[in-house]
């Protein structure tokens, strides 16, 4: 490639895309199972560290804090869909109560009515001017403006949602036995 079509690429794309050391990562992070299993106690440790504050490496405490900050959007985007679901549920449980009572049968139904709509039997006109009139009346402006809703993501209730309860020491001897 040319020097142009270098410097191009350099300040026109994406930053994303830029340092091509990333791209190589990608490749690299191929981590096996093995691997995984054999530093999963220190890797743990090294995370519960550096939550409490001690610090390591500065790429290392920079990652672990993109990935705090992930895993809480994350669970807080999660916990909104599920308040934002339930009242949904809620509405529309109310809605098909309501459908229930309204799909009634009809029994204000008269034979007599329908039958001289049907025949068309002679009605007297009374033709005034008012019939001739078409007045128009502009319509009614609906200004609605939707609010955000005010949604409390800090119960105690989403605190420990989706934990599981840790196991007694009796429940662990009983299963042994």
């Amino acid at each position: 490639m040319s020097k142009t079509n270098n410097d191009i690429l350099k300040y026109l794309t994406n930053p994303i895309y830029q340092n091509t050391k990333n791209n190589n990562i990608n490749n690299i992070n191929n981590i096996s199972d093995e691997d995984k299993d054999f530093y999963r106690k220190r890797v743990l440790l090294l995370g519960k560290e550096i939550y409490s504050g001690i610090h390591y490496d500065d790429t290392l405490n920079k990652t672990y804090e993109d990935f705090i900050y992930l895993a809480i959007n994350y669970c807080k985007v999660t916990d909104t869909k599920d308040i934002l679901q339930e009242e949904y549920d809620k509405l529309n449980n109310v809605n098909n109560v309501n459908n229930k009572t309204n799909n009634a049968i009809d029994t204000s139904f008269n034979i007599n009515k329908t039958n001289d709509i049907v025949f068309n039997s002679k009605t007297v006109n009374n033709t005034n001017l008012d019939t001739f009139l078409h007045i128009k009346k502009p319509p009614i402006k609906d200004n609605f403006i939707p609010q955000q809703k005010n949604i409390n993501l800090k119960t105690s209730k989403f605190k420990k949602k989706g934990i599981k309860e840790k196991k007694s020491k009796k429940d662990k001897k009983d299963k042994i036995s």
